[in-house]
Parts: C-alpha cells; sequence; structure tokens
C-alpha cells in the first residue's frame, strides 16, 4: 500500500471512528496520525472533491445537526 493511501485509511479511521474532527483541524488531525497534509489533502480532493478542512468542517457540521 502506498504511504498516501495508508495515510487515507488512517485519516478514514480518526474521523469515522475516533471523531477527531470534534476537536483538531485538518492539519491536528494530519499530525496525529503522521500524515503529510500536502500529499493527504491532494488524495482526498482527487477521491472526493473535498479539501481535507473542508471534510472536517462538514464532519463537524453534521455532528451538531445530528
Amino acid at each position: 500500500m502506498e504511504k498516501t493511501e495508508k495515510y487515507y485509511a488512517a485519516f478514514e479511521r480518526a474521523m469515522e471512528e475516533e471523531k477527531l474532527y470534534r476537536k483538531l483541524d485538518f492539519l491536528g488531525i494530519c499530525l496525529r496520525i503522521g500524515a503529510d497534509p500536502v500529499s493527504l489533502d491532494a488524495l482526498l480532493f482527487e477521491e472526493l472533491g473535498y479539501h481535507g478542512q473542508d471534510l472536517v468542517e462538514l464532519y463537524a457540521s453534521r455532528d451538531e445537526v445530528g
């Protein structure tokens, strides 16, 4: 598995299971999981059409509503 794919998987776990978006921004999550924020941001945008911080904010806003 390529390094950026490992970052992607770690980011997914951090968001879905650990819910780190509740206390950290994108850069903070990257630091916590050991991911390169530039590489991960590019991969997230390529795969999902969202930048990392946008995803963090989206998760946080959905969490507030739910």
